[in-house]
């Protein structure tokens, strides 16, 4: 059984059960955990309830602490100290895998540099699942995680980032400016372009749609409010 840091994948959504998609050898490896580092308090009950622990009676004894976007680098120090301290502490975020647009890299980084061994399980991605749904190349892709909130700087990168014709790219958006950014698309990107919604993957409301922009522009309605997406667009 792996000692260290281990990375384990989670739900996409925090009401569906984590124990749908994990292999017996995930299953393992969180039962023999001796501490937790997660996103948020709720997120770490809500996944460690599905699983049996072997060294606690009660998911809510077992240690947990947080790491999120809000965490400062010099808190890293006291996170590794558990690590060394638990011997084997599992990493999630609240939904999918670490790393991946959340929280995660400076322990990483931290782990490296301070020997301590590092595990990774794999689990679903919502930017890696819409990439597929997409059908758009995957040759050579970019994710550039949140386009600027500023209408002008918005412009300017969209406009920056259609120089770069021989890549895919990736993006997500909070719920509530996903139709936004969607009508910003469709305006500002060439018609002979591909481009693909792909909201609330993995989900039982999952709906994605790949167009060309200029079929997008026939649209007579575009309704996307409030959905949880990832954009994917290339020529």
């Amino acid at each position: 059984m792996p000692e260290g840091l281990i990375l384990l994948p989670n739900a996409l959504d925090q009401n569906l059960a984590s124990k749908t998609f994990v292999t017996s050898e995930v299953l393992e490896a969180i039962s023999e955990i001796k501490a937790l580092i997660a996103e948020s308090k709720k997120g770490a009950y809500l996944f460690l309830k599905q699983f049996s622990l072997k060294h606690f009676n009660s998911f809510r004894n077992i240690p947990i602490s947080l790491l999120h976007e809000h965490t400062k680098k010099e808190e890293i120090g006291s996170l590794i100290e558990l690590i060394r301290d638990k011997k084997r502490v599992g990493l999630i975020v609240d939904a999918g895998l670490p790393l991946i647009a959340d929280p995660g890299a400076l322990l990483v980084r931290a782990a490296h540099q301070t020997h301590i061994p590092i595990t990774v399980y794999p689990g679903p991605s919502a930017i890696i699942m819409a990439l597929m749904l997409s059908g758009l190349s995957a040759q050579s892709f970019t994710f550039h995680g949140y386009l600027p909130i500023p209408l002008i700087a918005l412009k300017k990168k969209i406009k920056s980032l259609l120089l770069r014709k021989r890549e895919t790219h990736l993006l997500i958006e909070t719920p509530y400016r996903t139709e936004r950014l969607l009508r910003l698309f469709i305006q500002e990107l060439p018609p002979n372009w591909t481009l693909c919604i792909a909201c609330n993957i993995g989900l039982p409301h999952q709906r994605v749609v790949v167009q060309m922009v200029k079929d997008w522009k026939k649209e007579k309605t575009i309704y996307f409010k409030k959905q949880r997406a990832v954009f994917v667009f290339g020529k």
